[in-house]
């Protein structure tokens, strides 16, 4: 069964060495079985966005099996000076954000202009909102039609998810904090198969155990295929 990940990282500090390579993950995910994986490289996220745009699309020009994955902080980012309609020109697929690791709050007035750029461009957004609230908060700001991934939903915020996802046709998850087939199960039956989404978070979590989470659940064979690549197809 093709496995597309959506959710992998590089670079420094992302694993028990001090720099996990592409090479080192590009590995990881072939002994595993995924034959595509969506990435950026950890310097986008710690240090400063721009490079680490720099740096992700630089090392991943030619080498197939990845999606460039851009990313943003908005405590950085004027518009005038890093245009998201020059992303999708480079290359990048998708723009991934991470309010929890880089303190800062979902509701914030540069998020919405963010959000308000992107909607002429149309990439796909990915951001984690493992926190309580924080899918209210981005329900307050989100109702454009391009593709808005959310990561971090597990238990404690399903009810928050569905509740959006069911308003908002163009709002899918990435199901790699569920760690319960309950969650799994309550959100196909809630919104359906065809907006969830496959990812493995790696290198911090295993991905065989990610995909033993799909492929041992008790939903039906289409359903996987489906969350494990043909929905990130169709999005893409």
């Amino acid at each position: 069964m093709n496995i597309i990940d959506l959710n992998t990282v590089y670079g420094t500090g992302v694993a028990s060495t001090y720099n996990y390579s592409i090479e080192d993950l590009e590995s990881s995910l072939l002994e595993n079985g995924i034959s595509k994986a969506f990435t950026l490289n950890s310097s986008g996220i710690f240090y400063n966005f721009s490079l680490g745009n720099e740096i992700t699309i630089k090392e991943l020009s030619g080498k197939d099996m990845f999606y460039p994955v851009a990313t943003i902080n908005p405590g950085g980012f004027f518009s005038h000076e890093a245009s998201i309609e020059n992303l999708k020109l480079q290359g990048f697929k998708a723009i991934k954000l991470f309010p929890e690791i880089q303190g800062w709050k979902i509701d914030n007035i540069v998020l919405k202009e963010i959000l308000e750029l992107n909607n002429q461009v149309g990439l796909p957004i990915i951001i984690n909102t493992s926190l309580f609230g924080e899918i209210s908060s981005l329900s307050s700001i989100y109702n454009y039609d391009f593709p808005l991934i959310c990561g971090g939903v597990s238990f404690e915020n399903t009810a928050e998810f569905v509740v959006f996802a069911k308003k908002n046709p163009k709002v899918f998850v990435e199901c790699g904090a569920f760690k319960s087939h309950y969650v799994l199960n309550k959100v196909i039956y809630e919104i359906g198969a065809d907006r969830v989404l496959f990812g493995s978070n790696s290198p911090q979590d295993l991905p065989k155990v990610s995909i033993d989470f799909i492929l041992k659940s008790k939903i039906s064979d289409t359903d996987k295929e489906k969350i494990l690549s043909l929905n990130i197809l169709n999005i893409i």
